[in-house]
C-alpha cells in the first residue's frame, strides 16, 4: 500500500511512526469503590490534559500538512482541530468549576422571594401553626404597647 505523500507526490518530512498494533491500556474504573468527587475530578482533568497534549501534536502535524498541500480542505480540518482544542481548554476549566461547586456550594445570598408556599401536614397542624403565629404577633403588639407607655 502506498504512502499518502507518495500518492500525492509530496516531499513530506519524516514524522515519528507509531506501530499499527499499539495496545492502549484502559483502567477499570468500575473496580474502584471509594471514588470521591476529588478523585473523579482529578481523573477528568488528567484525561482532558492528555487530550490537549495529543491534540497539540495533531495540530502541529495538520498545520504542516496544510502548508504542504495548500488546499482549503486541509486548512478547514486544521481550523476545526483548533476549535476543538479551544473547547477542550474550556472543558478543563469547567471540570474545575464543577468540582468547586460540588465540594463547596455557595449558600443562597441576597433576597429570596417566595411566591408559592405549600404546607405539608394535616389541617389540624396548620390551624395550630396559624394560631401560634397569631399569638406571637399579638404578644409583639402588647410588648410594643408596653414599651411605648413605659417611655412616657
Amino acid at each position: 500500500m502506498a504512502n499518502l505523500s507518495e500518492i500525492l507526490d509530496l516531499d513530506m518530512p519524516d514524522l515519528p511512526q507509531t506501530p499499527a498494533n499499539t495496545v492502549v491500556l484502559v483502567p477499570d474504573v468500575s473496580a474502584s469503590v471509594n471514588n470521591t468527587v476529588t478523585d473523579d475530578a482529578t481523573a477528568a482533568r488528567t484525561n482532558v490534559r492528555l487530550m490537549i497534549a495529543q491534540g497539540t501534536q495533531a495540530i502541529t502535524e495538520l498545520l504542516t500538512l496544510a502548508r504542504e498541500l495548500k488546499t482549503p480542505r486541509a486548512y478547514e480540518v486544521a481550523a476545526n482541530m483548533l476549535k476543538t482544542m479551544a473547547e477542550l481548554n474550556q472543558d478543563l476549566l469547567s471540570v474545575h468549576q464543577q468540582e468547586l461547586s460540588i465540594i463547596d456550594p455557595e449558600p443562597l445570598s441576597g433576597n429570596v422571594n417566595i411566591e408559592n408556599a405549600v404546607f405539608v401536614g394535616s389541617t389540624m397542624e396548620l390551624q395550630e401553626a396559624i394560631k401560634l403565629k397569631r399569638d406571637e404577633k399579638k404578644l409583639r403588639i402588647i410588648e410594643a404597647k408596653a414599651i411605648s407607655t413605659d417611655n412616657v
